[in-house]
């Protein structure tokens, strides 16, 4: 692809020769795209048409006018054809990740196989990630990939090397942002979800490879019965296999820094991907559990046929771990296995801690939970209303690897110059999009109405 350096200057007519140009590049490129482009390539194809896009759109601005007819179909050509080299990238990665197996990946080996579904629509293998692999591990890596602490050095100005300051150029959105190279941004999404308690709790990941993901799960189980000789063979009525849905919710993350300690500060990089990637695993914890669905994914206590144990009409304080007991009566009753974690506030956690037995000893955990891992977030409240009391909490227990999130690859970074300026400060818009999905619902129990030891 050879385009024309600049289109500030440019007349109608060649405005329109250049959108006959890119057009019929476009077809070809789109034809051709099948996941095994060049990855160099399609960074220096992306680059140049975000330049073009760029040119389009400042030609208005400095006239102080919108778009014409023809610099509209020239920057309609461009998005397109941005999208579709998007497109390749991501089919890149999903060959990629569908090929490559865990074990001996950088010769190292986590001992246990990756887990890969089916995405119905397309039917693709999407990997399955326990908290044990890594994101970062099924990149298509192009030989000469830059750290996440060198990217976000060289984002807000630090002295760093040829290499990653051309990895910030082709990454340049044609908006002012940032487009994360997918090596940086699975960095970076590993960093979150290492600070995150559902994934710690044993929740696994899946990278979305659309918006619109969909998955097999069982519904309901199937039955079996002992059908006498020359007897009818009754049909199975209870199984339903049912989907998994994913559809990207968008998060966002604001960090605000002074420009004196931008300048002055060798390690500001890499303190604010670490704010970020903190903040974003809270919000994202709060959401897997909480969540209401609306512009956010659907939490565990606001999905159906999970299972619930109340302390009582106006709350109660713990009852030894008896409560938890109730509530892991409630999962393998429902045909769940025995849970392996509970997500508490830190509150409750402190208050289980206090438990003593007759002789003043801390309370011993029965056997039936003597495995259960205790987990804690400011993330659950301690202000939920039950009956007359307004300083409830509540406890999330179950089998965590039931609960799949689902995570889009590619992450965007917006620097806003000029919106905080009079402050003497820089911000960092950083947006990443995910979802949760819940494969055995039945698999939790939330325990509720738990009020603080007076």
């Amino acid at each position: 692809m050879q385009y024309i350096p600049t289109l500030e200057k440019s007349s109608e007519n060649q405005l329109m020769s250049f959108r006959k140009i890119i057009l019929k590049d476009a077809e070809a490129f789109a034809v051709n795209i099948d996941g095994r482009e060049n990855s160099k390539e399609l960074h220096a194809k992306r680059s140049e048409i975000k330049k073009m896009a760029r040119s389009i759109l400042d030609t208005a601005d400095k006239d102080r006018r919108g778009l014409n007819e023809s610099e509209k179909d020239a920057f309609d050509v461009c998005s397109n054809l941005l999208n579709d080299i998007q497109l390749a990238f991501d089919m890149k990665s999903e060959r990629e990740m569908a090929s490559r197996s865990i074990n001996g990946i950088n010769g190292v080996s986590s001992g246990r196989s990756l887990e890969t579904w089916q995405d119905v629509q397309t039917g693709k293998a999407i990997p399955v990630l326990g908290k044990e692999h890594r994101f970062a591990d099924h990149i298509i890596r192009s030989g000469n990939d830059v750290c996440s602490r060198d990217y976000f050095a060289a984002l807000v100005g630090h002295h760093v090397s040829p290499e990653v300051r051309s990895a910030l150029a082709t990454g340049t959105d044609i908006k002012g942002g940032f487009m994360v190279p997918e090596v940086i941004s699975a960095e970076i999404i590993d960093l979150l979800r290492a600070k995150n308690q559902v994934i710690a709790a044993g929740a696994r990941s899946i990278p979305l490879p659309a918006q619109n993901t969909r998955v097999c799960r069982v519904v309901s189980d199937p039955s079996a019965a002992w059908v006498p000789e020359n007897s009818l063979i009754p049909e199975d009525s209870s199984m339903e296999i049912g989907a998994l849905e994913f559809n990207a919710k968008k998060l966002t993350c604001l960090v605000k820094v002074s420009r004196e300690l931008i300048q002055d500060a060798s390690n500001a990089g890499n303190v604010i991907m670490e704010c970020i990637s903190k903040a974003m695993a809270q919000e994202l914890d709060f959401a897997c559990l909480f969540g209401d669905g609306v512009g956010k994914p659907l939490g565990i206590c606001n999905s159906h046929d999970i299972n619930t144990y109340s302390l009582g009409n106006n709350g109660n304080t713990l009852s030894g771990y008896d409560d938890l007991l109730h509530g892991l009566q409630k999962i393998v009753t429902a045909n769940a296995p025995i849970p392996n974690a509970a997500i508490m506030h830190p509150r409750t956690l402190v208050n289980y801690s206090l438990l003593k037995d007759g002789d003043g000893l801390p309370l011993v955990k029965p056997d039936l939970i003597k495995n259960l891992q205790f987990l804690d977030t400011t993330k659950i409240p301690v202000n939920q209303v039950q009956g007359t009391s307004s300083t409830c909490s509540s406890i999330i227990m179950g089998t965590f690897s039931e609960l799949v999130i689902g995570f889009r690859q590619q992450m965007e970074i917006l620097m806003l110059q000029e919106r905080y300026a009079e402050y003497g400060q820089l911000a960092f818009l950083c947006t990443l999009r995910a979802d949760s999905a819940i494969y055995q619902p039945t698999a939790f129990c939330n325990v509720v109405g738990i009020l603080p030891f007076a």
